[in-house]
């Protein structure tokens, strides 16, 4: 039953080392474009987004 036990203990460690991959995929691309929009000031109606090249920049929500 010993073994059993170390089994079931290593397949969840396994889970959770995928499980923190994907949550720092997720968060990444996020805290990037919060650095990136950090510095860009956008007048009242306008949101900042990356353009294609990651850039930021305003935009109007329509």
């Amino acid at each position: 039953t010993e073994s059993e036990i170390k089994d079931v203990e290593n397949d969840v460690l396994k889970v959770d080392e995928e499980n923190d991959v994907l949550k720092v995929d997720e968060e990444k691309p996020i805290n990037d474009f919060e650095d990136r929009c950090a510095s860009t000031k956008c007048r009242d109606g306008e949101l900042c987004v990356l353009n294609k090249d990651g850039d930021a920049e305003c935009a109007c929500i329509t």
